[in-house]
């Protein structure tokens, strides 16, 4: 079966997921670390890393990006690219605004929720990812994330394929949470 880019994404992030959900810690982390490199990977690709339209020249753009980085595939999901230094400055207010918003919110919702982990290299792992999160589009998600901090509460869209329902979740933060959300 033929996927799209998008649902081969929703189903890497769905399993991200499903690892969070385990007893062991090291598993726990693999989840968030996951999101944290589809994070990267977007801002690497501009956003373009979930076009449907393969014969679209944006999508051509991206296989180059894809090509030409230090990328590594993953056995069940997209490719993975970490960004050289060259890339990080490139263009990044333009790859910002291509950045989908409700997988923006999908991502953060799932790391936030990871922050109430008791074992420090799960939690530390969700804060780099909130952090990666934040450099792909700070306008959006800093004043989002203060005023969770300050209210206790956010709010974020939660998606896991696109055969199944899109909704919102209210995340209740711990004080533990939002100390180390302050991070």
């Amino acid at each position: 079966t033929n996927k799209s880019p998008r649902d081969m994404m929703n189903e890497r992030i769905q399993q991200a997921e499903s690892d969070l959900g385990s007893n062991q810690p090291p598993i726990r982390a693999r989840g968030v670390v996951t999101l944290r490199h589809i994070a990267r990977a977007y801002i690497a690709s501009g956003g373009d890393i979930l076009s449907d339209d393969p014969t679209s020249s944006d999508h051509e753009d991206t296989v180059k990006i894809f090509r030409s980085k230090n990328v590594a595939q993953n056995r069940k999901g997209p490719l993975i690219v970490e960004l050289s230094p060259d890339d990080k400055g490139k263009d990044l207010n333009t790859l910002r605004d291509t950045f989908r918003p409700d997988m923006l919110e999908n991502l953060l919702r799932i790391s936030i929720k990871s922050l109430a982990d008791s074992e420090s290299y799960v939690f530390l792992a969700a804060i780099q990812t909130i952090v990666a999160i934040g450099d792909v589009c700070p306008a959006d998600v800093i004043p989002k994330l203060g005023h969770a901090i300050s209210i206790g509460r956010i709010t974020l869209f939660r998606s896991t394929t696109s055969s199944q329902e899109e909704s919102s979740e209210v995340i209740n933060l711990t004080s533990a949470q939002r100390i180390k959300l302050t991070e």
